[in-house]
């Protein structure tokens, strides 16, 4: 007879790097969403999701030995449930316990050499060229493609239109004039933060693209002040899952898949950027793709700006704009 007050017990395998914090924080907190397949816990000042052997690898992510089919609310995981971290387990009430004494940290993994931007724009290319079948009709994914307009039944696409623009005037005038007080104009990056729906919008996985480009590139610097328009309208919007991924998005790590394609088109490597895409389509509903038109906006802006510099012409100007209530 099946014991049924027994805990199921599904030792972690893989942690986040950001998630790992928790391990020396230990901290109670609860179940804050539930899906089929994963579900978010917070803890603290943490937010973490968990899922099972074959969830991505994530800054976020605790990939434990459940099997690939476990349904986490039909076993009993409940929403609100109560959860208690410490340095060797997540327990979850009385019926779940995921030991962590056995797991590895997981982290991207770094660039070895400054990215050339002849080789990036090969790379753009062919992720471009490689993505046509692949990239869905919602979400910003088709950003990605030169010249793309939305279509008219496309209301987010057409809001984020305009946005997208500004973006790459903004960051292209960044690179080239850092110092320059017209950076203060962030009016695109409070727009495009919580667009659309879901549990991370569209926005905001744009938006967590460009952020982490930017920390890949080395252009810190950039990224600095567009951090607190994306934090407070974050925290506005009351998304505490949008913002953790955001947070850590500041930090420069995202999805593993994020970075594989990232590191495949600053290598400009053909085979690994196909490889990469299959990886893009599996994180979220579009979230992979909304993220990859941030990386590549910020990847164009960066290899137009490098290019443009030893001719010694005049980068673009970024014009302030005023909206109307």
């Amino acid at each position: 007879m099946v014991d049924f007050s027994a805990p199921f017990e599904f030792p972690v395998n893989v942690i986040g790097c950001v998630a790992s914090r928790l391990l020396s924080e230990p901290a109670d907190g609860e179940v804050s969403a539930l899906f089929e397949s994963t579900f978010y816990l917070t803890a603290g000042e943490h937010t973490l999701c968990v899922g099972s052997h074959d969830l991505n690898f994530g800054p976020l992510n605790v990939v434990t030995t459940a099997p690939s089919r476990m349904n986490w609310s039909a076993s009993g995981i409940r929403r609100h449930a109560r959860v208690k971290v410490t340095e060797s387990e997540i327990r979850i009430g009385n019926r779940f316990v995921f030991p962590m004494t056995q797991s590895s940290v997981w982290s991207p993994v770094p660039l070895n050499s400054a990215a050339d931007p002849e080789c990036v724009r090969r790379g753009l290319d062919m992720l471009q060229h490689f993505s046509v079948p692949c990239v869905p009709n919602d979400g910003l994914g088709r950003f990605l493609f030169p010249g793309y307009v939305p279509r008219v039944n496309d209301r987010v696409g057409l809001v984020a239109e305009p946005l997208i623009e500004q973006a790459r005037t903004w960051l292209t005038t960044a690179f080239a004039n850092r110092d320059q007080q017209q950076l203060s104009d962030t009016t695109w990056v409070e727009k495009l933060a919580g667009l659309g729906p879901g549990l991370t919008p569209s926005g905001d996985d744009f938006l967590g693209g460009v952020l982490i480009t930017l920390h890949t590139l080395g252009e810190t610097d950039v990224g600095r002040p567009l951090w607190h328009p994306i934090h407070h309208q974050a925290r506005t919007a009351g998304n505490a899952i949008s913002l953790a991924h955001l947070a850590a998005a500041a930090e420069g790590v995202g999805a593993d898949g994020i970075h594989n394609a990232l590191s495949a088109v600053l290598r400009g490597h053909a085979g690994e950027i196909q490889a990469a895409i299959a990886a893009i389509t599996e994180i979220g509903h579009t979230s992979g793709w909304d993220t990859m038109a941030g990386v590549v906006t910020t990847l164009e802006s960066w290899q137009n700006y490098k290019l443009v510099r030893p001719r010694g012409l005049e980068p673009p100007r970024l014009v302030a704009t005023t909206t109307s209530r």
